[in-house]
């Protein structure tokens, strides 16, 4: 089952090639890759996308046997783009190779457009990738770094960026500098106290409008909601909720818009966010 994810295609680009070098030194073929961006992003399956790209490759590899094939890759306004092209040094003028149904099927079942220009001597394939919405950048005020890093695995793929800030007396600078879309606060920290960090937040003018997600193993969400944080979890945050929860803070096109969290209900239960 394919994935919808946010994935570098460059990366998929440099393991693509690494996997059709042999086949390459055994036609006795050139492959020439032009330095591109280190970072060209698309939405779809990255397993997907880099059999897509050996596809192409091997086609490319196949039809300009004897001679050299061209790869680069660009990142305009978002959109990447792959062009593979070749001459091939035969005497005789022949016909291109059309592309494979499998390679075709691997483009439709990804939403790449492929375009395939040719003429007696020289034939290019471009894909041209879904372009992937920008990331929303998480701050996470977190003592622990283990937890730091699960919390990255969470939201890899799902259309967010989250950096670590470290529990110290500058994190409110590191935080205006760094103006995240959302803001994770731990609470329980051993230099800081979670809510003294809440309040200073909601006062400095360059942070009062971030959303705040109180994220800890204390149970106070009421506390929470009256010092101006957007959301409550408690610890151990489940991967859906903590998706879900920032779905709703900030819904784009990565994700299915959600109705905005309110305080903790009257029971003074933290917020339940669907699994």
């Amino acid at each position: 089952i394919a994935r919808r994810q946010r994935y570098n295609v460059a990366e998929q680009l440099r393991r693509a090639l690494r996997s059709v070098a042999p086949l390459a030194e055994h036609l006795g073929v050139q492959v020439r890759a032009a330095e591109g961006p280190g970072e060209a992003f698309s939405l779809g399956d990255a397993s997907v996308t880099r059999q897509l790209i050996v596809a192409a490759l091997s086609l490319a590899l196949r039809d300009a046997s004897g001679g050299v094939v061209s790869v680069s890759l660009q990142a305009d306004d978002g959109q990447a783009t792959l062009v593979v092209s070749w001459v091939w040094d035969d005497e005789e003028p022949r016909e291109p190779t059309a592309p494979s149904a499998s390679l075709l099927a691997l483009a439709a079942g990804q939403g790449v457009q492929v375009t395939d220009e040719a003429d007696l001597l020289e034939r290019s394939l471009r894909l041209t990738f879904v372009p992937a919405p920008r990331e929303h950048v998480i701050a996470f005020v977190e003592d622990n770094e283990d937890v730091v890093a699960l919390f990255q695995r969470y939201l890899s793929g799902h259309g967010y960026a989250l950096v670590g800030v470290s529990e110290n007396e500058a994190v409110l600078e590191r935080l205006a500098e760094l103006q995240p879309d959302a803001i994770l606060l731990d609470i329980m920290m051993q230099d800081l106290d979670g809510w003294e960090v809440l309040q200073r937040l909601k006062a400095d003018p360059r942070l009062r409008e971030v959303p705040i997600v109180v994220c800890s193993v204390l149970h106070e969400p009421e506390l929470a909601m009256s010092l101006g944080a957007s959301a409550y979890l408690c610890k151990p945050v489940r991967p859906a909720r903590l998706l879900e929860c920032l779905s709703a803070l900030l819904p784009g096109p990565h994700s299915a818009e959600a109705a905005p969290l309110s305080a903790a209900p009257e029971t003074g239960r933290s917020p339940q966010l669907p699994s």
